[in-house]
């Protein structure tokens, strides 16, 4: 089973990639993150989350989460996929995977 964690749980994760990480029955909804307490509070509920955080730091220190979707700004993404490989989980991105051909090097070498 493969304990997901997504960063970043508004838009497209909450409409879809939350509800297709429950329908599998290879994956589970470990954790996620959003920077309001109240609404990560509200999507770990809505979505079945065993945890919620509204701090990267405790997010990225949760050491039972297997994978990260990656569903932040795009500007964020190099950071935070950096962030999730140093942390050794595996690394979902949405597109595109970041601003410039510099940061997908450096994410891809990493």
């Amino acid at each position: 089973m493969l304990r997901w964690g997504v960063l970043g749980a508004s838009g497209v994760a909450n409409r879809r990639t939350m509800p297709a990480i429950n329908e599998t029955k290879y994956g589970l909804l470990h954790s996620l993150f959003s920077r309001s307490e109240e609404k990560a509070r509200e999507l770990a509920e809505r979505h079945g989350a065993e945890r919620y955080y509204w701090n990267l730091e405790g997010f990225f220190n949760d050491e039972e989460m297997d994978a990260v979707y990656i569903a932040t700004p795009v500007y964020l993404y190099r950071e935070h996929v950096l962030k999730a490989v140093e942390r050794g989980v595996h690394v979902l991105c949405e597109k595109p995977m970041a601003m410039n051909v510099e940061q997908c090097q450096t994410m891809i070498s990493t």
